[in-house]
């Protein structure tokens, strides 16, 4: 179960439904959750964290859905190991969720296709679509429609999650948008042509629209990008934060960026982006 990042984000306008219209851009990287599952009687979703075990899991909810959707009569056993930072604006939930459904698709022996699976994904989440496939995708509407692009060079790239527990963080993040930080999503739209023209993906790329308020309303947000700055890295929020995340050019000795920051007392995982399911 991959995690991700947002090479670009920008919300477009409210919505009458309460969410959000947006356009981003998501790719996975190699930073993952494991699942395995196991035939079982009933559902039964374990965990090393006590507080992300049983039933408010999202894997968890993503089982029962596909058992009630298909009609399925047996269970699983889920055994989850976390290593995707919680609430950290990577997805790792969501991914655990998709995950779920694909495995358990297979271990049901229920032969639905990734498309049949999508409207499930869909009522558990706004990222959990794009996870069902994974690799470089630009999604609309509240980020539940998804469309493929070409996987993207492998990139490698640092990734930090500062220790922010915000309860609501999304819905707090909205909350501080005015609307000048509203765009029309041209820029993901010259990204996404970008992508399937073949050119590179660089730090001119990347966008995100709660990066400024982000920095100001969490202060080691800040303390990250000032180190990752000091390395001539330009660092960007992932989803809605707290991580951040900068591309490594070539040739960028990881061990440099990787005991710049251990300096400071701060932790760094160096990751990859990660095809899409389709090509693997």
């Amino acid at each position: 179960a991959y995690a991700k990042i947002n090479l670009t984000l920008e919300v477009l306008s409210d919505r009458e439904d309460g969410y959000h219209e947006i356009t981003t851009i998501l790719q996975t990287i190699s930073l993952h959750d494991q699942l395995t599952v196991e035939p079982a009687p009933d559902i039964q979703l374990t965990c090393a964290l006590p507080e992300l075990a049983g039933e408010s899991n999202l894997g968890y909810k993503a089982a029962l859905l596909l058992k009630e959707t298909t009609g399925y009569k047996g269970g699983a056993r889920i055994s989850l190991q976390k290593y995707i930072p919680a609430a950290a604006g990577l997805g790792g939930g969501s991914s655990d969720a998709a995950a779920t459904l694909r495995g358990l698709n297979e271990l049901w022996g229920l032969g639905l296709t990734m498309e049949e699976l999508m409207p499930l994904a869909a009522q558990l989440g706004s990222d959990v679509p794009f996870f069902l496939y994974g690799g470089t995708a630009l999604a609309t509407g509240r980020g539940e429609k998804i469309n493929p692009l070409a996987n993207i060079p492998k990139t490698e790239l640092v990734v930090c999650s500062p220790e922010v527990v915000v309860p609501g963080k999304t819905s707090l993040m909205y909350s501080l948008l005015d609307l000048d930080d509203y765009t029309d999503g041209s820029h993901s739209l010259r990204v996404a042509l970008d992508i399937y023209s073949g050119v590179p993906i660089g730090s001119e790329h990347l966008f995100n629209v709660f990066q400024y308020h982000a920095s100001i309303k969490f202060p080691q947000i800040a303390q990250y990008a000032k180190v990752l700055a000091g390395l001539g890295l330009d660092p960007i929020l992932a989803g809605s934060g707290p991580s951040v995340f900068a591309l490594l050019p070539e040739g960028m000795e990881t061990q440099e960026v990787k005991g710049a920051l251990d300096k400071e007392g701060l932790e760094a995982k160096i990751v990859s982006t990660v095809a899409s399911y389709r090509s693997q």
